[in-house]
């Protein structure tokens, strides 16, 4: 009787586990996991240190999903450590030149590190989401605020 206990309560752990692991996979068309604001975003380009994107708001359907144009100040999530850009800290563009974005979602940049300038690359999909068509920094993931 205890055997068939405990098998019955570790079937039941394992199928609570899948089912919550199936769940979380669930994204709404205008949802992106964290990050990855580039999946849900078009016509995405850098002016200074803002970003800019139409980001698709979850409204809509997929053969016609309804997209918003939102931005996003860097600096206020971006920041620079020994010459590289790095999460968590701001003004990046105070202190960077060559600031571009290659692709879609690698920020470029050229940052101080002593007396010499380094170029830096930060992958914005690590710590930027789409959430219902407005372009965030994540702030779950480490490192960040």
């Amino acid at each position: 009787m205890m055997k068939t206990s405990i098998k019955s309560a570790a079937t039941a752990v394992v199928f609570f586990l899948a089912a919550t692991f199936l769940i979380s996979l669930v994204v709404l068309p205008g949802q992106a996991l964290a990050g990855n604001f580039s999946d849900t975003c078009k016509n995405i380009r850098l002016n200074g240190n803002m970003l800019r994107a139409s980001c698709n708001t979850g409204r809509g359907t997929n053969e016609r999903p309804i997209y918003d144009y939102s931005t996003l100040t860097l600096d206020a999530g971006i920041g620079t450590k020994d010459g590289k850009l790095v999460w968590g800290g701001t003004n990046f563009s105070q202190v960077c030149s060559n600031i571009s974005l290659v692709g879609s979602k690698t920020l470029k940049a050229d940052c101080p590190n002593n007396l010499i300038s380094v170029t830096s690359t930060l992958n914005l999909d690590e710590k930027i989401n789409n959430t219902n068509g407005v372009l965030m920094f994540d702030s779950t993931r480490s490192n960040l605020f």
